[in-house]
């Protein structure tokens, strides 16, 4: 799997709910965002994703709680859409839902979202860039390593929380 590419199997019209919201199960994932991409780690399992533009535009949103549709609309503001981005979203959920780095949001549908860290990705541009659906790339060259790091050791709130007693 070093390096293994998967953008998911949704098919356009088969994808998730537009109005579906994910969380990031913080206990298994931690992420981060370094310019253009993101760094995603499954604690549970020692492999991490990478993706990055709209691959890493889409994740920020998502993680966020973002729905589905307003994760499609944020995208197609920001990039020259030529029918591709529904799809492209709906295959990156598929692909995130089953790795296990989202999962359905608790909370109801039109539960309010704290939009601040990602307010201005939901603002189109003036000059959209072209689109391009970006892979997410997966690795478990560093399983071993990942798997005896501390951060496992937490409570149920996630990293850096530990758990009692450690």
């Amino acid at each position: 799997m070093n390096g293994e590419h998967d953008t998911g199997t949704a098919a356009a019209g088969n994808g998730p709910d537009g109005g579906a919201r994910f969380d990031v199960p913080s206990r298994r994932v931690a992420a981060d965002v370094v310019d253009d991409e993101v760094v995603i780690v499954d604690l549970e399992t020692g492999s991490y994703y990478t993706t990055e533009g709209a691959g890493c535009d889409a994740w920020r949103l998502l993680a966020a709680g973002v729905s589905v549709a307003e994760t499609t609309a944020a995208l197609r503001g920001r990039y020259v859409d030529d029918g591709e981005i529904e799809e492209y979203v709906a295959a990156l959920v598929a692909a995130f839902t089953g790795k296990g780095l989202l999962v359905p949001a608790d909370g109801p549908a039109d539960e309010t979202v704290d939009l601040g860290p990602v307010r201005g990705l939901l603002a189109p541009v003036s000059d959209p860039a072209p689109f391009a659906a970006v892979d997410v790339v997966a690795f478990d060259d560093m399983q071993s390593l990942l798997l005896l790091d501390p951060v496992h050791e937490v409570d149920d709130r996630g990293w850096p929380h530990a758990a009692p007693g450690v």
